[in-house]
């Protein structure tokens, strides 16, 4: 079933606490076992299964996880902050389609887009952005390929990728993963700087749900797993 017309029909209608030891913590990780920490580790199942309910009834909803990379700069950094909630909705995001949860999260998904990423009065560029990144984390998308492969929905881009496009070059010249790099070898997952973006258009011209779409038909998703062991990092740069 086309995703789009499934995404508007659903529109119109509408850990384990099993008594086992706790996990060692490496100090390479840089965490200091303070008070809470131990209490941590001595705490019952039944208490830490409470807790869990407790974080889950206030969870954010996924979409709202999503940073704002749009103003991502050398002044303006993402922050710890924004890569652990990151690499949280790419895991949630995948773990969901892991379990046949794809329908479902497509029918929030299309909710939040037309709130969020509808081109106009309603488009906001810092939640629109954000998916931007996301669909290049859950995908399999390559590093580089031809422009005569390359596609454009709007959003962003680095410079010489729009000359690319306009070109129509045959070399391969387009970066569909942009501003995302994994390095295979080390496993961390690199998320540059919006300092060399262009935009094919105007920036509210992005469309999400299309993007999402075309890249559904086209790339295979990423395992949950995988990210969960992946180190993000912002850096500065093309």
């Amino acid at each position: 079933m086309d995703v789009m017309k499934g995404i508007a029909g659903m529109l119109e209608s509408g850990q384990d606490t099993n008594g086992c030891a706790p996990k060692a913590v490496s100090r390479r990780d840089g965490l200091k076992l303070g008070a809470g920490a131990v209490m941590a580790l001595v705490m019952s199942p039944a208490v830490a299964q409470q807790r869990a309910g407790n974080a889950a009834a206030v969870e954010k909803p996924l979409f709202e996880l999503l940073p704002n990379w749009s103003l991502a700069s050398a002044d303006k950094p993402m922050t710890v902050t924004d890569l652990v909630n990151l690499k949280d909705a790419a895991v949630r995001f995948l773990k969901r389609v892991e379990n046949g949860e794809l329908p479902a999260l497509e029918a929030e998904l299309g909710e939040f887009a037309i709130r969020n990423y509808q081109p106009g009065s309603t488009f906001n560029a810092g939640d629109a952005s954000g998916f931007f990144l996301l669909l290049r984390i859950v995908f399999e998308v390559p590093d580089i390929t031809g422009a005569n492969e390359a596609w454009d929905f709007g959003g962003w881009h680095p410079a010489e990728d729009i000359l690319a496009l306009k070109e129509k070059r045959e070399a391969d010249d387009f970066h569909p993963g942009w501003p995302v790099y994994l390095a295979r070898i080390s496993n961390k997952l690199y998320v540059r700087s919006n300092a060399a973006a262009k935009s094919s258009g105007s920036r509210s011209d992005y469309r999400a749900l299309d993007e999402y779409s075309y890249m559904r038909s086209k790339y295979r998703f990423r395992t949950a797993e995988s990210i969960s062991k992946m180190e993000f990092i912002f850096v500065v740069g093309k």
